[in-house]
């Protein structure tokens, strides 16, 4: 199903949403010292498994259903710095079942200079079997659209993930990429 821009009207309500969700999720990423879940290496050297006490969740996909925004009308909203977009996502397991959702924010914060890609904090919460994870982290949304993948730090908030901290990482696989594009999602969550 094609994604649909909403009337900015309920922008507001939606933002506020947002924000106070993803906010709870900065402190507690914030606050991490030294080494995370997020900087170990997925599975075990030689096993294919992941390190004790990580769930990973892997073949996944994810497609932006419903989307508001900021900045100029396209099939890809957030082309420069200041515009922004909020999103709901519908996630997907291997056979096409969804399994969870996705509420985000994302707003072009800048263009680098060296390569002219366009860098956005984003934010997220996300639901899935079980409970649910907050996502943040500022990422090349460019280099996200031409395939590379995006990790963010994410830190579990309810059900078997409270406790949890690890990371949700993504990519684009459908070229042209337009915001309604399946992307390639990975999660890894440890304790």
């Amino acid at each position: 199903m094609p994604a649909r821009a909403r009337p900015r009207a309920a922008l507001v309500v939606v933002l506020v949403a947002l924000v106070t969700i993803a906010t709870a999720g900065w402190a507690v990423v914030s606050d991490a010292g030294g080494d995370t879940a997020a900087d170990v290496s997925d599975p075990v050297p030689g096993t294919g498994h992941p390190p004790v006490g990580c769930e990973t969740l892997d073949g996944i996909t994810e497609q932006t259903l419903d989307y508001f925004h900021t900045g100029e009308d396209s099939s890809i909203p957030v082309r420069a710095g200041g515009e922004g977009l909020i999103y709901h996502d519908d996630i997907y397991d291997a056979s096409g079942k969804v399994i969870g959702k996705a509420l985000g924010m994302e707003v072009g914060t800048y263009t680098r200079p060296s390569d002219g890609h366009l860098i956005a904090d984003f934010h997220e919460i996300v639901e899935l079997p079980g409970g649910s994870i907050t996502t943040s982290g500022t990422g090349d949304r460019t280099g996200m659209f031409l395939g590379t993948p995006t990790r963010f730090p994410a830190v579990g908030v309810s059900g078997k993930y409270l406790g949890m901290s690890g990371y949700r990482s993504f990519w684009v696989t459908q070229f042209p990429p337009k915001i309604d594009s399946r992307v390639a999602v990975k999660m890894v969550m440890c304790r």
